[in-house]
């Protein structure tokens, strides 16, 4: 690999790069999935990748590429020398470099006294309900959060709570709830209107969807708090905050697919509510 970073920065500085760097980036992710004590599916995957960074007559230029081989060096190197150059003849402020000296630093992800990892960001966790049902996410930036593709947001109600659990401990149940009542509200608004009459074209449901609302109220999730009698008004709060963010975002989902800045052909309208129909369904289906 060292071949590789040295010839990168070689050809960018040769090329006219007052400065170069270099970030490499290798990445293992493994999953396990385990219900009852029995492995249930095992999967693994590794990917790798570099980008090259360099200013040219005070404007920054980067490339980047999945293969690591010298040849790619001089090639990435090259084109970010050349986008530097081409940024600055529209430069207006020219970049200046800092002076201070680099720091370094070092990270190790804790692991706990009796072996098990501590779910971080980029943990892959198993959630066995009460309800008995399980579903598995992997814990991400909030830039990368999909609920759809069980990507969930570190900074998510449910996130936060597991950030530094072990396997085996127990994520408040509330807080938990909150997030899936959301999902479960916003879900079933959503497939109220696709089955209306508002949705025989796209021209009469762009409107309404936009006009959607995925505010939710305290009324709005009475069926929980009766789970928990006696909640603080605060925790109440907290709740009602949760379910109202995870609404949040199917709604930002469904306006993004149908509403009125994305036209959707008559010829396949009616297959995309249909397909979107089965994918709410299914989804919530599949909340505890």
């Amino acid at each position: 690999m060292r071949d590789v970073t040295d010839r990168a920065l070689d050809t960018a500085t040769s090329r006219g790069a007052s400065y170069a760097d270099i970030r490499v980036v290798r990445r293992r992710d493994e999953q396990v999935t385990v219900k009852s004590g029995r492995v249930e599916a095992v999967a693994s995957g590794e990917n790798e990748g570099f980008g090259v960074r360099v200013p040219v007559d005070g404007a920054w230029g980067f490339a980047s590429s999945h293969r690591l081989t010298p040849a790619d060096a001089d090639r990435v190197a090259a084109e970010a020398v050349r986008i530097a150059r081409a940024s600055a003849t529209a430069l207006r402020d020219p970049a200046v470099l800092d002076d201070r000296p680099p720091a370094n630093g070092h990270y190790e992800t804790p692991v706990a006294e009796d072996g098990k990892k501590i779910v971080r960001l980029g943990s892959t966790v198993d959630l066995e309900m009460d309800s008995g049902k399980a579903r598995t996410f992997q814990l991400v930036s909030s830039v990368e959060a999909d609920t759809l593709s069980n990507k969930l947001s570190d900074q998510s109600p449910v996130g936060k709570a597991l950030l530094g659990k072990t396997e085996g401990d127990r994520v408040e149940a509330a807080r938990f709830g909150g997030y899936k009542i959301g999902e479960k509200i916003q879900l079933t608004r959503i497939l109220d209107m696709l089955h209306s009459k508002s949705a025989a074209s796209w021209d009469t449901l762009a409107p309404k969807v936009d006009e959607l609302t995925y505010k939710i109220t305290i009324p709005d999730i009475d069926p929980l708090l009766k789970d928990f009698p006696g909640l603080p008004e605060a925790e109440a709060e907290n709740l009602r905050s949760a379910a109202e963010v995870s609404a949040s975002r199917i709604q930002k989902d469904f306006v993004g697919t149908f509403g009125t800045g994305k036209k959707i052909a008559p010829a396949v309208f009616s297959t995309a509510v249909n397909a979107a129909i089965a994918k709410c369904q299914n989804w919530l289906d599949g909340l505890p």
